[in-house]
């Protein structure tokens, strides 16, 4: 018996569902939104982990503090 298995993933930016590649995915490739073009969280925002929109971050990383 010669069983295979295969695993395609879809990964496709911009379509409200989170990806395991992707960090975020609000349903749209438009930056400066929390989630940019590459479905990466922008510094300052939080993402839900399935998908959809981000929000502003009420803690924002600040350099060169401790």
């Amino acid at each position: 018996l010669g069983l295979s298995w295969s695993l395609a993933v879809n990964n496709t930016c911009g379509d409200s569902f989170r990806d395991p590649l992707e960090a975020c995915d609000d349903g749209n490739t438009t930056a400066n939104d929390g989630c940019d073009a590459s479905c990466m969280v922008e510094v300052g925002y939080v993402c839900p982990p399935g998908g959809g929109a981000c929000t502003a971050s009420s803690v924002v990383p600040t350099a060169g503090k401790k």
